[in-house]
């Protein structure tokens, strides 16, 4: 199910996401202006939503608006009023993606351009941050050092498609990840520039607090993994699946007697993790990094990273499910390096 096959981690981040309606002091509001939501009940601050997406055509004018964003022990949570929203809903079913269909995929590229080696999966969440599994970025073949954003294809056959490439700046692994251990399998790409935002390259919006594994039963993965189980290449398209979330302990129970347990995750399948999959449908090897993603209540068009592809069964789509990281569990962690004044 990774890039790894048997020992590849991919943990899952949750941001914790608050929408609710923005109300600013007086009749204009500046950044770092107070204001309030909830009829006046949550004290907030005026930020900046270039990082979400918000109102994608005014900023792609040249025009920042403002946004308020709820304030939560120092730091201004991002509103995602509008962030992660695609601009035509689609069901996937282990299918090609279509074109605008997943504006948050990245594919992380390692090695040099002319090796075209990509062997992960990211998710943007800003326009300067994509979301990975520090498997990912801690590997024996080198850090990811290129991404690839706004395209279905890693090789695109037609040159006048359009994809953006862009170099990787720093990574940044959760501080507690240790290999070969599958906990906190969780990392941050800072990019060398900002993203055109666009309807082809969107941030995904991180979880708001009400939704966690515990409540989701359905969610979408996609990723240019091996497309058959004993396959040894990837597939040239984004693919893209629906698969159900496993109960906590039924997920412990697949993974109780796995010869990797002692070494690779000795406390079991924990909180920050969780399982899903299908009986012919999940993760595959390549797919390490990418995310698992639900919709927002009745909008169809509105997607939130939840999971983190981390690890799984040596072969895929034989019912076993995969492991994400819970991406909830690392929130401020997020939050602190995405937007470490607030804005």
């Amino acid at each position: 199910m990774t890039i790894f096959g048997y020992l590849a981690t991919v943990n899952f981040l949750i941001y914790s996401i608050l929408v609710l309606s923005a109300i600013p002091s007086g009749n204009s509001a500046t950044v770092g202006s107070k204001c309030s939501l909830s009829a006046g009940r949550i004290a907030g601050v005026c930020t900046n939503v270039k990082n979400c997406g918000y109102a994608i055509s005014n900023y792609i004018a040249g025009i920042s608006p403002t946004l308020c964003s709820p304030i939560k022990d120092g730091i201004a949570i991002e509103d995602t009023h509008k962030c992660g929203i695609a601009p035509t809903a689609y069901i996937t079913s282990g299918r090609n993606a279509k074109p605008d269909e997943f504006p948050y995929m990245a594919a992380l590229g390692y090695g040099e351009l002319k090796e075209k080696s990509w062997k992960c999966g990211g998710t943007i969440i800003s326009d300067e941050f994509v979301l990975t599994a520090a498997h990912c970025v801690n590997t024996t073949f080198g850090k990811p050092r290129r991404v690839i954003v706004g395209s279905l294809y890693l090789q695109d056959p037609r040159s006048t498609r359009r994809k953006t490439l862009v170099a990787v700046k720093e990574t940044i692994i959760y501080p507690t990840y240790q290999r070969p251990l599958r906990y906190n399998d969780i990392a941050l790409l800072r990019l060398a520039k900002k993203l055109p935002l666009s309807k082809t390259i969107l941030p995904a919006c991180l979880p708001q607090p009400h939704i966690r594994p515990d409540n989701v039963k359905m969610g979408r993965i996609t990723g240019w993994g091996f497309v058959k189980a004993i396959a040894n290449q990837n597939s040239n398209i984004l693919q893209a699946a629906t698969i159900a979330r496993f109960n906590q302990s039924a997920c412990n129970e697949v993974f109780l007697k796995k010869p990797d347990r002692n070494y690779g995750y000795p406390k079991g399948i924990i909180r920050s993790q969780f399982c899903a999959g299908d009986q012919v449908m999940d993760t595959c090897n390549g797919d390490s990094g990418g995310p698992f993603v639900i919709k927002h209540g009745n909008n169809d068009c509105q997607n939130f990273v939840v999971g983190i592809t981390s690890f799984g069964p040596v072969f895929c789509g034989y019912g076993e499910p995969g492991v994400y990281t819970n991406v909830q569990s690392y929130i401020d962690w997020i939050e602190s390096i995405v937007w470490p004044e607030g804005n």
